[in-house]
């Protein structure tokens, strides 16, 4: 999909706006999606096209819901996920305790079960 220079500098806002909201730096939100911070840079204010993977990397790091950023490329607004960030830093306190073997079910966070679980 061409993007034009309006719907990137639109997404680069948004992703701004929902970084700041979450508190997060934009070295953490690379680190998130699995990317460097020059890719986080050069998606935000380059000129290239965004790949379907690294759309859906990024939605989940800034806590979209897959599809939010070739939403809003395509003009639309993103939807952000139902957990807040207070959730979202309980959950990752307990990913980081037990070594990111952490899911949430009916909104409690419990361990994984190694199998089947």
């Amino acid at each position: 999909m061409e993007i034009t220079r309006k719907a990137r500098e639109r997404l680069d806002k948004l992703m701004d706006e929902r970084r700041l909201d979450l508190g997060f730096t934009w070295r953490y939100v690379a680190v998130r999606a699995g990317l460097s911070y020059e890719a986080i840079r050069a998606l935000r204010t380059g000129s290239g096209g965004i790949r379907s993977l690294t759309a859906r990397k990024l939605d989940r790091a800034l806590q979209w819901k897959p599809g939010s950023v070739e939403r809003v490329l395509k003009g639309g607004n993103p939807v952000t996920s139902a957990v807040t960030p207070v959730q979202r830093a309980l959950i990752e306190g307990a990913e980081n305790a037990l070594g990111g073997s952490v899911h949430t079910y009916g909104g409690k966070v419990r361990p994984r079960e190694e199998n089947g679980g």
